[in-house]
């Protein structure tokens, strides 16, 4: 999973009060012993996080990725009328 990814995935669920700070450092330890790790699947095998919550952190994630794509378009676009 990519780090950004990740890096999202805490940083949301720390926003939304879901973890302590023991579990965010537990969730930074694993990540740095193995980088490719999927934090969602670590929150969900901890028990740490229900499937509810990392449904939600997905689509959020998903919704992002989206408005990110349409924000790259949307200034490429606008760069090429100029031309």
């Amino acid at each position: 999973m990519s780090s950004a990814l990740n890096a999202f995935f805490i940083e949301t669920s720390v926003q939304q009060q879901w973890l302590n700070p023991e579990q965010i450092a537990a969730v930074q330890q694993a990540l740095s012993e193995n980088p490719s790790l999927s934090v969602c699947d670590f929150l969900l095998q901890q028990g740490w996080l229900g499937q509810e919550h990392v449904d939600w952190l997905q689509q959020m994630a998903a919704a992002q990725t989206s408005m990110n794509a349409l924000q790259t378009a949307s200034k490429t676009l606008s760069g090429k009328k100029r031309s």
